[in-house]
């Protein structure tokens, strides 16, 4: 049973939800940008800071993206000596992505660039407000992975960061 029967309320909060996504990929596309790349390309390097060196099938996974994009992804972000393709230490006839000195210390400088101003408008929250919000975010973005039929691992992804 739905907590609201009415449309203009859901409404309002899916809104609201939106307008907030839309704020935060501004943020972090014009951080990525400041740096030389672009958002997709500062996804690719988001995964492999968080997992390490990946094959481009896992890449493609995490990311959603078909293997044709993201092999184009790879060799303009390779071109900036961000990433390297290296073989695998499982399977020599497998490569896997592994992010370099370089790209770590970019993906960390745009990370830094549009935390930075998402944290100036989280401060117009109390800590409390703060903690109340992520709570929110985790049970819906926890509750839509299920109805996606992502399950608890692709939701745990989600949520985590």
């Amino acid at each position: 049973m739905p907590a609201y029967d009415d449309w203009g309320q859901r409404s309002s909060v899916l809104l609201a939800i939106l307008s907030s996504e839309r704020a935060i990929i501004r943020a972090m596309t014009e951080s990525a940008a400041k740096a030389d790349i672009t958002l997709q390309q500062y996804s690719v390097l988001g995964v492999l800071s968080r997992l390490g060196p990946v094959p481009m099938n896992r890449l493609s996974e995490e990311l959603r993206v078909t293997p044709p994009n993201i092999t184009g992804v790879v060799d303009r972000l390779e071109k900036k000596e961000l990433v390297k393709r290296e073989g695998s230490s499982k399977d020599r006839r497998r490569k896997e992505i592994r992010l370099t000195a370089k790209g770590a210390g970019l993906y960390e400088r745009v990370r830094v660039g549009y935390s930075e101003s998402l944290q100036e408008s989280l401060d117009a929250f109390t800590a409390e407000e703060q903690e109340t919000l992520a709570k929110l975010l985790k049970k819906l973005a926890k509750e839509m992975a299920r109805k996606d039929g992502a399950g608890p691992q692709r939701s745990k992804k989600l949520t985590d960061g």
